[in-house]
């Protein structure tokens, strides 16, 4: 939970204390209205809070206000309840929020560790791998982490490169963060000498092939000519095309296989040979 929405429900929860009848007076009576005072303070921290989140200020700025002219009698009890009302609607929702996307993390730091999972068996295997674009935009991670414990390569089709040109272009911010970040992942290994450039082949067979099908070609292609290539993807119709093509693909679920997956290597490369 950010620190904004913590204050929220704080906030929120003393101002409705407060705007009890008689129980919020004598409090305030008792302490010699000092508890305004210190609801203030509150209100300016989660306000600063609330604006570096940048979430609703509105509870908050009315929090300021009622601490101010808390005083008056009944007005005071009002604004209480109406502010805390109001900061608790918003942390309620808030918390809503940021509850879905900690379980989207979650959910994508564990397809993350499968596929990791998935990919060390064809590692230990010498295989390299050829990511397309939602892959090196998603998984950036992950391939900075196989950069550094392994000795894997990547190869890369020059439609992907272009892919990622143009989205750099995207009107989107968080797209163009991912179009970077998958950059950087080519040149770390370009600079490692661990990346090489997959030849583009043409299918007189295939009217117009998307850029998926061009790039799956290339991949087979190259497994032709003997070499050993697991293609990564999170689209799950390149993977239906990859394994139609007899293309290794990993999996985003757990790959039994995994256990004695050593053997059943050998044989998926013989039959990618037998590909006319």
């Amino acid at each position: 939970m950010r620190q904004s929405t913590l204050f929220k429900w704080i906030t929120g929860l003393l101002e409705i204390g407060l705007g009890i009848p008689v129980l919020g007076a004598s409090i305030i009576l008792a302490f010699n209205w000092i508890p305004l005072l210190i609801m203030l303070c509150l209100h300016i921290i989660t306000l600063v809070l609330a604006r570096r989140d940048q979430t609703d200020l509105k509870g908050s700025v009315l929090g300021i206000v009622t601490s101010i002219v808390g005083i008056i009698p009944f007005v005071g009890m009002a604004m209480h309840l109406a502010t805390g009302f109001l900061l608790l609607k918003d942390a309620s929702n808030l918390s809503k929020v940021e509850s879905k996307k900690l379980k989207h993390i979650r959910n994508f730091n564990k397809i993350e560790r499968t596929y990791e999972y998935n990919l060390q068996p064809y590692i230990d295997r010498n295989f390299n791998i050829a990511p397309d674009t939602n892959f090196l935009m998603l998984f950036h991670e992950l391939l900075t982490k196989l950069h550094r414990q392994t000795s894997a390569q990547i190869a890369i089709n020059p439609i992907v490169f272009y892919e990622l040109e143009g989205l750099k272009l995207s009107n989107d911010i968080d797209t163009v963060k991912k179009a970077q970040r998958a950059f950087d992942v080519i040149e770390l290994y370009q600079v490692d000498e661990r990346l090489y450039w997959l030849e583009r082949v043409r299918n007189d067979n295939i009217k117009n092939p998307s850029n998926d099908e061009q790039i799956l070609l290339s991949v087979q292609r190259a497994i032709l000519e003997q070499q050993k290539i697991i293609f990564a993807t999170h689209d799950k119709g390149a993977r239906i095309l990859a394994r139609e093509l007899k293309i290794p693909v990993v999996n985003p679920i757990k790959d039994q296989r995994n256990e004695p997956f050593h053997d059943s290597v050998d044989q998926e490369i013989k039959e990618q040979k037998q590909i006319p």
